[in-house]
């Protein structure tokens, strides 16, 4: 698609399209204050019945912190569509226009935090166990991997959140409690450049 011209201040709005769009913005609002219980149409319900347990699903680390609740913010997206349209029903074009926007928000979201873990030392533990390859890291290699002398102690918690979100190129699954080098050897595997 080309552009017929470039308008970096915007365009000519007049002043009878913007009083369209103030009188078109008010009835919406005197609809949404007179509208009682807004329900979803049937393909609305089956509709939010498929991605409720995705959107409803725990995410690690930082981002899962900025994205909880996603189903909340889903289902007001969806109900704030069906004001603006003027409808006393919720339809799937409403969740669908939702979903949308919600799916902007988590890429952002992830976009911006990445993989970080939203503590330092643990998000430098996983650093360390990534770069570390194929060889792997210890208990005694991460305490070691932090100069003893910074009085930063990489406790079991800290180095569980990280092993925790290493992806096991096996498919193995990790003990919590024993982050062995065996274990460690295999998440830093994945991640061998």
């Amino acid at each position: 698609m080309k552009r017929s011209k470039l308008l970096p201040h915007g365009g000519d709005l007049n002043e009878g399209a913007l009083a369209d769009l103030r009188l078109r913005f008010k009835e919406t609002v005197d609809f949404a204050r007179q509208v009682g219980r807004i329900k979803m149409t049937d393909e609305a319900i089956e509709g939010w019945s498929a991605v409720y347990p995705k959107l409803s699903r725990e995410q690690p680390g930082l981002v899962g912190a900025v994205i909880a609740r996603a189903e909340a913010q889903v289902i007001r997206l969806t109900l704030i569509f069906a004001l603006l349209d003027r409808r006393d029903a919720i339809a799937f074009e409403h969740l669908e226009a939702a979903l949308a926007v919600w799916s902007y928000c988590e890429a952002s979201a992830l976009r911006i935090f990445g993989d970080s873990l939203g503590d330092p030392v643990a998000d430098e533990i996983l650093r360390a166990i990534r770069q570390s390859g194929r060889k792997g890291m210890t208990r005694t290699d991460i305490y070691n991997f932090f100069g003893r002398h910074r009085g930063i102690r990489p406790d079991r918690s800290r180095t569980a959140t990280a092993c925790d979100n290493c992806e096991d190129p096996l498919g193995n699954t990790t003990d919590r409690r024993s982050p062995k080098r065996n274990l460690a050897r295999k998440l830093g595997a994945a991640h061998d450049p």
